[in-house]
């Protein structure tokens, strides 16, 4: 009886330690991720633009779009003229 006690006793501070080890990594790991993000937030990658040079362009392609539905581009002709049709 005694040695399933202390079996027992082995097993639950096992068990005790690697769930402090598994919770001391996971607070590690939380505090790498933060701290990668905080020293990224203001940097942009190499070779791309930033987001708002990305917003401007997309602005750009709408205006233009915009313009050539709306007939803006100045070289189109005029709308037709429906004649009044008169009885008789």
């Amino acid at each position: 009886m005694k040695n399933l006690f202390t079996a027992a006793a082995i097993a639950i501070l096992i068990a005790f330690t690697g769930a402090v080890k598994a919770q001391e990594t996971a607070k590690m790991s939380a505090e790498q991720i933060q701290q990668a993000t905080v020293s990224t937030q203001g940097s942009v990658p190499e070779g791309s633009i930033s987001p708002e040079a990305t917003l401007w362009i997309l602005l750009g392609i709408v205006f233009v779009t915009a313009l050539a539905t709306a007939g803006g581009g100045g070289g189109g002709s005029a709308p037709p003229v429906m004649e009044a049709i008169t009885p008789g």
